[in-house]
């Protein structure tokens, strides 16, 4: 059925992942990330230059006006596509290109949340509500990021 796909899941076929899940996944998101950001990167500093060239605002182009300035990112778009699209498939909600988050359906507490994973991080530690978003993240019960000691 054409739009199906696009639908919230039921909340009986929800997969409410673990702490432990989310870090088996670290690193492939680690690499699609970097991938992504790579790719990201070379878009935007195209439609930098053509924005530039055109006289108009970047933000103001959209993705038909590039690649009909410039065919060759044809394939850096597919790709980037792709790379979301295999995010997907492992269960995350990517959030931003910059930061590089990575949301995750879970449960702490009884409470319905995502678990936040981002770039870098060398497992997951944080979780926050739905309609927090990042700036509301809060360490995982027992997982908060420890600083090394100073030797």
């Amino acid at each position: 059925m054409i739009g199906a796909s696009a639908r919230a899941p039921r909340k009986e076929m929800q997969h409410w992942f673990t702490p432990e899940e989310v870090d088996a996944l670290i690193p492939r998101l680690e690499s699609l990330i970097g991938q992504l950001q790579r790719l990201s990167r070379r878009i935007r500093d195209a439609a930098v230059e053509m924005a530039a060239a055109l006289g108009c605002d970047p933000a103001m182009l959209d993705r038909a006006t590039l690649l009909e300035h410039r065919p060759d990112l044809r394939a850096d778009c597919e790709r980037l596509r792709i790379l979301l699209e295999e995010i997907r498939q492992c269960g995350g909600i990517f959030r931003a290109v910059e930061l590089g988050l990575v949301d995750f359906p879970a449960r702490v507490g009884g409470e319905e949340v995502f678990l936040c994973w981002q770039y870098g991080e060398p497992a997951v530690a944080y979780y926050h509500r739905a309609e927090e978003g990042f700036s509301g993240r809060k360490p995982l019960p027992g997982r908060g990021m420890r600083v090394p000691p100073v030797h």
